[in-house]
């Protein structure tokens, strides 16, 4: 039988050398000593005994292996938020922009058909017919045309209205009698929700405005090509109101 200081040093390597190969597994994918690799070293003097030498031991796997084994679960738990995040299936679009205009001129261009009519839609786009009545719950009816002549109308209700400074509008499509339809009907990929939100924040600073505009509520698919829709549509406001 071993001695009880020998026998314990030897359970303490053997234990460590168990997580070693564990860990090693876990973090570098073959049976490395993790403590080699770190250059830490766990030693037992034969002169502690064996209680001391014991609660050593855990202090110090405590010490250097806990923090990995933490970072392991964090990892993990990381990982399942990004799962639960890739399985929603709309997200939101922020974008910010400064424009060389008052706060005014780009809430007219916001609320004023007219003016909404020179800007609205991507390039190439255009936007033969809007409608709104500027104030809060009142209805919107627009309409985007693309180059190849096709439309898509869309429509919604004002929830927010503050002159100058917010507007915030459902957003959903429709047919050219504002009557909501599905996504699906203008072969637009991806789970639509029947009733979007779109919020234009302004603040306007030494005669220039910064817009904030958010859509929440885009289909992951759709994300790219909304972002670069709704950018191409700021350009036009930016070349085309004065």
């Amino acid at each position: 039988m071993l001695p009880p200081i020998i026998f314990t040093y030897s359970i303490n390597r053997l234990v460590f050398s168990t997580f070693d190969f564990i860990l090693g597994k876990i973090y570098y994918g073959i049976p490395v000593k993790l403590h080699d690799r770190l250059k830490i070293k766990f030693s037992v003097s034969c002169h502690e005994g064996i209680l001391f030498g014991a609660v050593k031991a855990a202090v110090r796997f405590s010490a250097f292996y806990r923090p990995l084994i933490l970072l392991f679960k964090i990892n993990e738990m990381d990982t399942k938020t990004k799962n639960r995040k890739n399985t929603t299936a709309q997200t939101d679009i922020l974008i910010h922009r400064v424009f060389a205009l008052p706060a005014d001129k780009i809430w007219q261009a916001l609320t004023v058909p007219e003016y909404f009519k020179k800007w609205y839609g991507p390039k190439n786009f255009t936007c033969p017919y809007s409608v709104m009545e500027a104030r809060k719950g009142g209805k919107y009816l627009n309409c985007m045309r693309g180059p190849d002549g096709k439309e898509y109308w869309g429509t919604g209700v004002v929830v927010e209205f503050i002159p100058g400074k917010k507007l915030a509008i459902t957003d959903s499509f429709s047919d050219s009698k504002g009557n909501i339809i599905s996504a699906a009907v203008y072969g637009m990929p991806g789970d639509w929700p029947r009733e979007l939100l779109i919020t234009f924040e302004l603040q306007e600073a030494d005669g220039a405005t910064k817009l904030r505009l958010e859509h929440e509520g885009i289909p992951q698919e759709m994300y790219d090509e909304c972002v670069r829709g709704w950018n191409e549509s700021l350009d036009k406001l930016e070349e085309n109101i004065k």
